[in-house]
């Protein structure tokens, strides 16, 4: 017995399954969310396999979506990283020339819904994208072009805002080779720098190597184990009264002497010297 009641379970069960049943639509009921002009973005990723050179490689698509006029922006990186998210981030700014109020993140599945033969399937709302199609085409929910609809998005003005840079910044001393190590790869700074402490600012795209303010080597990100070389951060291990280019090789010996003119015969005195098996 609980609380004076001494039927069962099951005598329960049958009594509140009517009110349930007439409550069964709050269980799939929903209110479609809808955002002013200029309120809100959607930011997910997604990716997809292709071929880059001679191997297949996973591009992860950064997608920026504006909410009340859907217009979307994407761009191919190689993760989904601080540094691409930032990155990103300041693409799409610069590609619609504002900023909403708001970003909403979500789960990168809620685009790509799989794969079949090898090809990426979309969710119906990403699958056209690019600007060419996505931007034109009637939209499902707002029977609208999200070009047209863009006009009156109202997005927040950049002004003279500068691009926001994110860079994670590592120490490094710099080894006899000027080879500096980030990332499991190597990469080269000026030989001058040898023995001193350089600061490496990683960038979503480059590594930049700065000898206090000053930005001694920028290298594009290379793959692992990779040794990256600029071959004038060398030039300083040249000695001062080296000569710049080596001499070209002799033509001849020159302690050879001079051997004087060369005696011209005609070839028909050689033969009567081979007949008679004499000497000319």
């Amino acid at each position: 017995m609980t609380l004076g009641f001494g039927g069962g379970y099951l005598q329960v069960q049958r009594h509140v399954k009517p009110r349930r049943d007439e409550r069964r639509w709050a269980t799939v009921a929903t209110i479609r969310f809808e955002t002013g002009p200029g309120e809100q973005a959607q930011v997910d990723f997604g990716q997809l396999r292709v071929w880059i050179g001679e191997r297949p490689e996973t591009v992860h698509l950064f997608v920026f979506t504006l909410g009340y006029s859907r217009r979307c922006f994407a761009y191919g990186y190689p993760h989904e990283r601080l540094p691409v998210l930032l990155d990103g981030h300041e693409r799409a700014f610069r590609h619609f020339g504002g900023v909403p109020l708001a970003c909403l993140y979500d789960n990168p599945r809620t685009q790509v819904l799989g794969r079949t033969a090898g090809a990426v399937r979309w969710h119906a709302v990403f699958e056209t994208w690019c600007c060419t199609v996505a931007d034109t085409r009637v939209h499902g929910t707002t029977h609208a072009r999200p070009l047209d609809r863009f006009a009156a998005e109202g997005l927040t003005p950049l002004g003279q805002r500068p691009a926001y840079c994110y860079a994670r910044v590592q120490t490094r001393i710099v080894p006899p080779d000027a080879l500096v190590a980030i990332a499991a790869s190597r990469y080269s700074v000026p030989v001058r720098y040898v023995g001193r402490t350089v600061s490496v600012q990683e960038t979503a795209t480059h590594y930049e190597i700065f000898a206090g303010a000053e930005s001694v080597a920028r290298h594009a990100k290379a793959g692992r184990h990779a040794v990256v070389m600029d071959r004038a951060h060398y030039a300083g291990l040249l000695r001062p009264d080296a000569p710049g280019t080596p001499p070209a090789p002799p033509q001849w010996d020159p302690t050879y002497r001079q051997l004087g003119e060369v005696l011209v015969r005609d070839l028909a005195a050689y033969v009567a010297v081979a007949e008679a098996g004499g000497a000319a």
